[in-house]
């Protein structure tokens, strides 16, 4: 007898996620007994059943048992089962659906880590994408390092002008009937500028180790730099401490220091930090010659820390006496000392010695007052030759106590070739430079500084160079031109020479037979006349420089031009044609002041021609 019907009970059932499903498949009675097979959603699970018989009225009747643990993705699949003793003819049961209870399973959208600057507006979401019950589900959201606070209880959780202290890993969970759910995180990244914690000011001992250090708060880490004023020290990138250096701490190190660190969110972050260096007074001079009218006004400054204490005493050690003084706080270690004696005695002039102190040590200054008198020598000449032109360069001295300038000379064959400018003085032991220009190729010059005050010139040793040679690669037609006009002048000044000479000698010879008049022989006495006035002319233009002219000529050579400057100063009428030869030297070609009177050939000319009076 064949299998007519196969039914599975419980017709409806409930199961949670894991736990165990117990189905039975009964069929009917038949003759043979009818095997059973169970499916969920097509596939065949008879293997996790078990299967009984009972005999009922001689036909039997077959029981199958199903156990299988379920789990939330079998929610909603269908089961049945199928019965058959026939071959190509079976029976098959009423089919169920699963309903499988689990918890909520949650998750964010926001990327992790989601990113936002400090101040702003954080909105965190968290959203069940799967729940069985999904109806009556709590919210709660909370810290991982905190996970017993609970920050909020609902799916949404905003947090307002956020601040750097509230990054950190964020969870959120749903419970329902069943359980709550495994947490989802987000992980909130707050950034901001940079912070910079230092120490305001550090204090070292001269020649100790001094250390500068910096601590950057900052998210992401900042690139940093140090400065000592527009100077960049040190950089470093991705940091969030940082420190330099001074191996041996001086005096002239103690100064303010910044550090400057910058990221994404801000931009260059500066914080000052103070080096403070203990030392004793220290002083850029140590000796200062005063040349006075009528007063004492001197100054010094030095640099030291702590402020210092002075004394200015005579150099037996005695105090001076009616000299005001004062002191004037330049910086932090930088200090300007004041003396001031309005009217001056003969007693005040001399050495005096200026004792400055602190804790750290002392430092001495020599200080020489002395009258005014006219400047020093300018020393360290150096003199750099060109082709046209001459550099020269030196250090200035002591300027005698009054306001000096100075000026610079060229001579060739003893008569000046080029002059400078005046230069102002810059202050003593200043490097100064002038420029000389007009000089002439391939020739030796002699070259002096001269300072000059109210009292006098002094003038530096000479020195000597060669001019360049000029260059070679002109083009052969301007040489050509050059050429050519410097023959056409010669020949026309060769001309001019001719029948100047031819003329005067035939004015001569006339005047030697009495052909002339009474005031045609009076010419050559108007001629010499006119040449003595050009002479006079020419050393008076010389003498507007005399004492600077007179400088040179003591430093060049002390015999023949002292000499020389001797007669320059006292002409007589019995050496009056030597004076004129002294007097009118032709000018050395290039020189900025040239000569106005007569050349020399033109002098011996004149005087050879009178002599045919004779």
């Amino acid at each position: 007898m064949p299998v007519t019907s196969v039914t599975l009970t419980p017709t409806s059932f409930t199961v949670t996620d894991g736990q165990q499903m117990n189905l039975t498949c009964t069929t009917s009675a038949s003759n043979p007994q009818a095997n059973i097979t169970w499916y969920m959603s097509t596939v065949d699970i008879t293997s996790q059943s078990t299967s009984t018989t009972e005999e009922v009225g001689g036909l039997a009747r077959t029981i199958s048992s199903l156990q299988s643990i379920v789990g939330k993705e079998d929610n909603g699949k269908q089961i049945n089962c199928r019965a058959s003793n026939t071959p190509n003819q079976a029976v098959t049961s009423n089919v169920q659906s699963i309903n499988v209870l689990y918890k909520p399973e949650v998750r964010s959208s926001l990327p992790s880590p989601y990113t936002l600057t400090e101040g702003q507006t954080a909105t965190l979401v968290c959203t069940v994408i799967s729940a069985n019950p999904s109806t009556l589900i709590t919210w709660k959201w909370f810290k991982s390092d905190t996970p017993n606070t609970f920050l909020h209880t609902g799916s949404t959780y905003t947090i307002h002008n956020i601040q750097r202290g509230r990054s950190g890993s964020y969870n959120c969970t749903a419970s329902n009937a069943v359980g709550t759910s495994e947490p989802a995180t987000v992980e909130v990244d707050v950034q901001f500028g940079p912070s910079i914690q230092i120490q305001a000011v550090t204090i070292v001992n001269e020649t100790e180790r001094a250390i500068l250090t910096g601590n950057v708060s900052s998210n992401p880490l900042s690139t940093v730099s140090w400065y000592d004023g527009s100077r960049l020290l040190k950089f470093e990138d991705k940091v969030n401490s940082t420190y330099i250096i001074i191996e041996k701490a001086r005096c002239t190190d103690t100064r303010t220091f910044a550090l400057t660190a910058s990221n994404v969110v801000k931009m260059n972050v500066t914080s000052s930090i103070q080096l403070i260096v203990n030392c004793k007074p220290v002083s850029e001079v140590n000796t200062i010659t005063l040349g006075v009218p009528d007063g004492i006004v001197f100054s010094t400054t030095v640099i030291a820390y702590p402020k210092p204490q002075y004394a200015l005493l005579f150099e037996n050690g005695t105090k001076t006496r009616d000299i005001l003084d004062s002191i004037d706080v330049n910086a932090i270690n930088n200090f300007t000392i004041h003396f001031n004696k309005t009217i001056i005695n003969q007693v005040d002039f001399g050495l005096y010695h200026l004792f400055i102190n602190n804790t750290f040590g002392e430092t001495v200054i020599y200080i020489t007052v002395i009258p005014q008198r006219k400047p020093d020598s300018p020393r360290d000449v150096e003199t750099i030759c060109n082709v046209k032109s001459a550099k020269m360069q030196w250090l200035s001295s002591f300027n005698g106590g009054d306001y000096q300038s100075f000026a610079v000379y060229a001579f060739l064959a003893r008569q000046e070739a080029s002059r400078s400018e005046h230069v102002h003085d810059k202050g003593e032991n200043i490097l100064h430079s002038a420029q000389l220009y007009n000089l002439q190729p391939t020739t030796r010059y002699a070259f002096y500084v001269v300072a000059h005050n109210k009292h006098g010139n002094t003038s530096s040793e000479k020195t000597e160079c060669i001019t360049l040679e000029e260059g070679r690669n002109q083009a052969p037609l301007f040489a050509g031109s050059i050429a050519g006009t410097l023959g056409l002048v010669i020949l026309i000044f060769v001309a001019v020479f001719f029948f100047h000479r031819h003329y005067t000698c035939i004015i001569r010879v006339e005047r030697r037979k009495g052909k002339k008049s009474n005031n045609e022989e009076s010419s050559p006495y108007t001629t010499m006349t006119e040449h003595e006035n050009t002479e006079r002319n020419v050393y008076d233009e010389l003498t507007l420089d005399q004492s600077q002219y007179e400088s040179v000529l003591m430093k060049d050579c002390k015999g023949n031009d002292i000499k020389l400057y001797e007669k320059l100063q006292k002409p007589q009428n019995d050496n009056k044609m030597h004076l004129n030869e002294q007097m009118h030297e032709q000018p050395s070609e290039g020189s900025s002041k040239p000569s106005n009177g007569p050349s020399t050939q033109e002098t011996t000319c004149e005087y050879t021609n009178t002599s045919f009076q004779k």
